[in-house]
């Protein structure tokens, strides 16, 4: 009897032991599900939180490059205060002086030329550029990470489809390199998403489901030439300076004295040239244009352009028996006195697809046309069946595939020898200047025609007429692209053309009120071409 008893408690205990066992694995089993539960919301509303602050960094790089220029906003005040997306939403704000650098560009400081793989460049100093963000050297772009004193850190070489390539060390005035720097730092600082226990989502005091996350985006700047009575006719896009503000054509004033400019050249935010009249080479430092001397002849210079810092051609009107053909080497422009085949032409326009092939054209009076080639010296190309035609544009897209437009509806096109090339259809006047996105995507500009301004198309298979705003007043000397989206035509009466992707406008008054009232010859930029956006972080 005593033995059964025993039994029935020990069982009683055991199930009491079972009981609780079983109680502890439900309660463990319980918080574990909760927190289990509790972290993935917390991770799936940190990832809701992550996109929604990248919405606003690309709501805001698309204020800052907007294809239509009445839907830009300047980086100096740009704020997007609590945008609602989805069940969340974000707050951006631009931060960081979006200019270049204020207190002078700085240039390479090394024993040697920066090698094409460097990722460390050591410089004079870093102290008036950004923490991280993108430089531009020569026309090779760059993201960094980090500075110190006299380095850039962190260097990712030939972003945004630029190509990776040595670069000169030294002082600007001995020819080194420049480092150009334009930029806009944007931070988007919420990125907040609701919850339980804060159910208004948005909110500066809120401390859940937020993400701060900051790039810089590389900004335009851009540069028209012309004709002017007083201190040259130079026009200056989208940087700030004392005549106003972002987003506009602003004057730049900058020597004394009339003088005209026929065409400029961009090579980075810090460095360019523009050439024109009576021997006139002016250079672009980062902050102003300045004079410089050259013991060149004393002509008109009609074309300039630039590949690197201490490669440079400009082409004029002829100079005794041969064209006026000028190079820079980084230091001194030098006259070229031994061209193979050479003859007097006015050479007119200049362009190159890379460092060693250069096309110029240009004018011959009535006889034989030549048309000049660099491939590390000069030569030149008769071209067949264009005798007596007067070429005002050229642009190459690459060795084989070149354009020339002139006078009374020429056409040249090369793709290893040049051939006539007429426009069937488009009207018989001067054509001006050139600028190809592709080989499927050429824009040329030209004389006024009845009631609009000339542009033509090229898509690849055949010239066409683009439709064009129909002021009738200018004729349309020279036009750019930025991006296949976002293209500019100049010319005469101060006109200022923009093309958004889909259509030709006549730039607001707004916005060209600031830039001289002249004629402008020539217009050239410096501009992201597909990823504006560099030095990604989280904070």
């Amino acid at each position: 009897m005593n033995t059964m008893k025993k039994q029935q408690g020990f069982l009683i205990i055991l199930a009491i032991a079972l009981i609780l066992l079983i109680g502890f694995i439900g309660v463990a089993a319980t918080y574990l599900f909760s927190s289990n539960s509790r972290s993935g919301s917390d991770h799936y509303q940190s990832a809701q939180a992550f996109y929604l602050a990248t919405a606003g960094l690309e709501d805001a790089t698309h204020q800052l490059l907007a294809p239509n220029i009445a839907d830009r906003t300047p980086c100096n005040g740009l704020s997007i205060a609590n945008a609602a997306l989805g069940a969340g939403g974000y707050l951006v704000t631009s931060s960081g002086a979006p200019s270049s650098p204020t207190g002078g560009v700085t240039t390479i400081n090394m024993t040697s030329p920066l090698s094409a793989t460097a990722t460390t460049i050591t410089v004079l100093s870093t102290a008036n550029y950004q923490p991280s963000g993108r430089i531009m050297i020569d026309k090779e772009l760059m993201n960094y990470t980090g500075t110190n004193g006299t380095q850039f850190t962190g260097i990712t070489r030939g972003v945004d489809g630029t190509p990776a390539t040595t670069h000169v060390t030294g002082t600007v005035a001995a020819g080194g390199a420049a480092i150009g720097q334009y930029q806009c730092n944007i931070n988007s600082s919420l990125g907040g998403v609701p919850t339980t226990t804060s159910p208004t989502g948005v909110n500066a005091a809120d401390p859940y489901g937020k993400r701060n996350i900051a790039e810089a985006v590389q900004l335009q700047e851009a540069f028209a030439v012309g004709v002017n009575t007083a201190n040259y006719g130079i026009a200056h896009w989208n940087r700030d300076n004392a005549t106003g503000g972002e987003v506009i054509w602003n004057s730049l004033p900058t020597l004394a004295g009339a003088q005209t400019l026929n065409s400029v050249s961009m090579i980075s935010y810090a460095d360019g040239w523009a050439v024109g009249n009576a021997r006139i080479f002016l250079h672009w430092s980062g902050n102003a244009w300045t004079s410089v001397a050259t013991t060149v002849p004393n002509l008109i210079y009609n074309g300039v352009y630039c590949n690197a810092s201490n490669d440079c051609h400009a082409v004029g009107n002829a100079s005794g028996t041969i064209p006026a053909i000028v190079n820079w080497n980084g230091t001194t422009w030098s006259q070229t006195t031994s061209i193979t085949g050479g003859v007097d032409n006015d050479l007119y326009a200049i362009n190159c697809d890379r460092s060693t092939d250069c096309w110029a054209v240009g004018d011959r009076a009535g006889a034989n046309n030549v048309f000049y080639h660099w491939t590390g010296s000069w030569s030149t190309s008769n071209p067949g069946g264009l005798t007596g035609n007067i070429f005002k544009g050229v642009f190459c897209n690459s060795t084989t595939d070149c354009w020339a437009v002139g006078a009374n509806n020429t056409f040249a096109h090369y793709n290893g020898a040049w051939s006539n090339s007429v426009a069937t259809g488009m009207p018989s006047v001067n054509y001006n200047g050139i600028f190809c996105n592709s080989t499927t995507d050429c824009w040329v500009v030209g004389v006024v025609n009845a009631a609009e301004d000339l542009i033509l198309h090229w898509n690849g298979t055949a010239w066409s007429r683009f439709a064009a705003p129909t002021t009738g007043t200018a004729n349309l000397l020279s036009v750019t692209c930025a991006t296949p989206t976002d293209c500019w035509a100049v010319g005469a009466a101060k006109a200022f053309l923009h093309y958004n992707g889909t259509t030709w406008i006549n730039v607001p008054a707004g916005i060209t009120t600031n830039a001289p009232n002249v004629q402008y010859n020539s217009v050239s930029i410096v501009t992201p071409t597909g990823q504006p956006q560099a030095a990604w972080n989280e904070n």
